[in-house]
């Protein structure tokens, strides 16, 4: 919502390291708490439990133990289970307070609670015992963004950059902070910054998957969508399993409003792992365009549990609500979204929508012209506004503004459809018939609200109409 590309995170895995698992004493235990950590990662959450479980019901050495138990309380953090997760690290820190690595899994858990205070707590003592700890420091600096906001972040994690660019480490680690601060930087709209941060990685790791899709996500930005898309094929070249690749593409197509390759991407991201909280929340999306209510609220509500403040799975949940015809509650959500994120298009644009319901069309009208004030390229504002003026019958406006959104989407389907809408009103067939089938092709969905228009009661017998019509599910 402060952009699509936020839901690309700075990436947790959840490693515990080697160290760890040597100085535990059950070296040759290790591979079934790399089994659970694999199974987390992919986001399978129950065979991760069991297979920690396992590994705890045949330990007796109390470091291990230790190591056991901050993994399973990031387990459960991320499952929402919050009292058994606290018993979790109580457990982790009375067996091996003064190992880094618990601290670090401890902040960890304490981030999935939601308890940035004490993650913040916990991810400093691991930093206390561990100075150089490079995978601490990516902890703290997710950490501060939740804690203090992306400036602060950002600070920190740029200082730590100059700090330890000077140290003996090796070039992949430097790359860690140059990829933090380069997503950071991205968030913040420094997209030059960003850009040149991404190419300082690539220099030394070409196929770095993080370093291309971040170059994706910046092109995807500045709306030059054929080269996000060639930075994505290569991201997804380098590495095939990287989710985000999947999350990125899908929402260039959701840009581009063709629903059926945004789902066929989301699917692909959601086979390789269930638990990243921008594919759930786009899947969710998809869901409800859909009018699978169910569905939607699933991947709703497992986003909101990663991040119950996350602002656009609680948007999501506006819209359910409004499906559901709860426009008070609706209202109510997005009322607080706008105050707490008043800037930001996608809040006003739902505004707007609630105004649309209500017939006070000239105030949606003023609410839509704002926000183009403030983002003349922001694309949904312009269909919007060319929609309203489709419905007055004036023409001459509802074609400025579709211009605009196919000179920054020529695929978009959703303006490719008004702008047949507009040259069926108009009553030019040939070129009435040639956009939507354009719009067809570029993945448009909607056959009810096609058979329903205004502009297309004289095509409805159409044989050319028919076999178009057709095609769109």
């Amino acid at each position: 919502m402060k952009s699509p590309l936020l839901y690309i995170p700075i990436l947790m895995p959840i490693v515990l390291s080697c160290c760890l698992l040597l100085q535990t004493g059950c070296a040759e235990s290790s591979y079934d708490i790399s089994l659970a950590e694999h199974s987390l990662n992919l986001g399978d959450e129950l065979e991760a439990i069991t297979l920690a479980d396992a590994a705890e019901s045949t330990s007796k050495n109390h470091k291990r133990k230790s190591a056991l138990a901050a993994l399973k309380a990031v387990i459960r953090a991320k499952k929402g289970d919050d009292s058994r997760a606290i018993e979790e690290i109580r457990t982790a820190v009375k067996y091996d307070s003064k190992n880094p690595e618990i601290r670090k899994m401890t902040a960890e858990a304490y981030y999935w609670l939601h308890d940035y205070a004490r993650a913040y707590g916990e991810i400093n003592r691991s930093l206390e015992l561990d100075p150089e700890n490079f995978e601490a420091y990516k902890r703290k600096i997710q950490i501060l963004e939740k804690l203090k906001g992306v400036k602060k972040a950002l600070k920190f994690s740029l200082s730590t950059l100059r700090e330890h660019s000077l140290c003996a480490h090796s070039q992949k680690d430097i790359n860690k902070l140059f990829l933090i601060s380069a997503n950071l930087l991205l968030k913040e709209r420094e997209n030059e910054k960003a850009l040149k941060l991404y190419d300082d990685i690539l220099k030394s790791e070409p196929e770095n998957d993080a370093a291309l899709l971040g170059k994706a996500a910046v092109y995807f930005k500045e709306g030059k969508t054929k080269q996000a898309k060639d930075y994505i094929l290569k991201a997804k070249k380098a590495n095939k399993r990287n989710a985000d690749s999947y999350l990125l593409s899908a929402l260039i197509y959701e840009k581009e409003n063709s629903l059926v390759k945004m789902k066929e991407e989301l699917e692909q991201a959601l086979n390789l792992v269930s638990s990243n909280i921008g594919v759930n929340i786009a899947y969710g999306k998809v869901k409800l365009l859909e009018n699978d209510l169910q569905e939607a609220k699933k991947y709703m509500q497992a986003a909101l549990r990663s991040d119950e403040s996350n602002p656009d799975a609680l948007l999501l949940k506006a819209y359910i609500y409004l499906k559901e015809k709860r426009s008070e509650k609706a209202e109510k959500l997005i009322d607080k979204l706008r105050k707490e994120h008043e800037n930001l298009p996608e809040v006003n644009i739902a505004a707007a929508e609630i105004l649309l319901q209500k017939q006070r069309v000239s105030e949606a009208e003023k609410l839509l012209q704002k926000i183009l004030t403030a983002d003349p390229d922001f694309i949904p504002a312009n269909i919007y506004l060319a929609k309203l003026a489709l419905a007055t019958k004036d023409f001459k406006k509802a074609d400025i503004y579709l211009s605009k959104a196919l000179a920054l989407s020529p695929s978009n389907a959703s303006a490719l459809y008004y702008q047949a809408c507009l040259y069926a009103a108009e009553k030019n067939e040939i070129k009435a018939l040639e956009s939507l089938k354009q719009a067809a092709e570029s993945g448009f969905s909607g056959k009810d609200k096609l058979l329903k228009d205004y502009c297309w009661e004289p095509y409805l017998k159409n044989p050319d109409f028919i076999k178009i019509s057709s095609k769109i599910k």
